[in-house]
């Protein structure tokens, strides 16, 4: 019996033990993946800007933020563009799925073979979490 008591024992010490070790391992290399959101009292949860991310959680993301912190980039229009905003939850922005394949790439590939005289732009403005009213609140911060 006291044998048994021994072996949980040190089983359990080495366990602590490499929990502590990974955890140092981590540290070191910082490959932890960085916080890329934060609480803003305005707007509510927000991207930070211009910020490289790695999501792992509900599937595989990576890519970076833009100036206004989303994940598509807002440019200068040109009096040619023809610029579509996109506004929604988690399914608009669809980051674990291949942009071939998403709503925004086919709706500019539909609209492009409609429209050959103009530029098309469609910008994804979803946001992982939000309701109709978080929309509403982000939406009235463009103003």
């Amino acid at each position: 019996m006291i044998q048994v008591c021994k072996n949980i024992f040190f089983l359990g010490i080495g366990f602590l033990l490499v929990i502590m070790a990974t955890e140092l391992f981590l540290a070191i290399t910082e490959i932890v993946p960085q916080k890329y959101r934060y609480f803003s009292p305005e707007t509510g949860l927000t991207y930070l800007e211009n910020t490289d991310f790695l999501r792992l959680n509900e599937g595989f993301a990576v890519g970076n933020t833009s100036q206004y912190g989303y994940f598509d980039k807002i440019g200068e229009k040109n009096p040619n563009d023809f610029h579509i905003v996109l506004l929604g939850d988690s399914y608009m922005i669809g980051e674990q799925m291949m942009y071939r394949n998403h709503f925004a790439s086919i709706l500019q590939k539909k609209l492009e073979g409609q429209f050959l005289n103009k530029n098309i732009r469609i910008f994804n403005l979803g946001f992982k979490g939000h309701n109709l009213c978080n929309i509403y609140t982000r939406f009235k911060s463009f103003e």
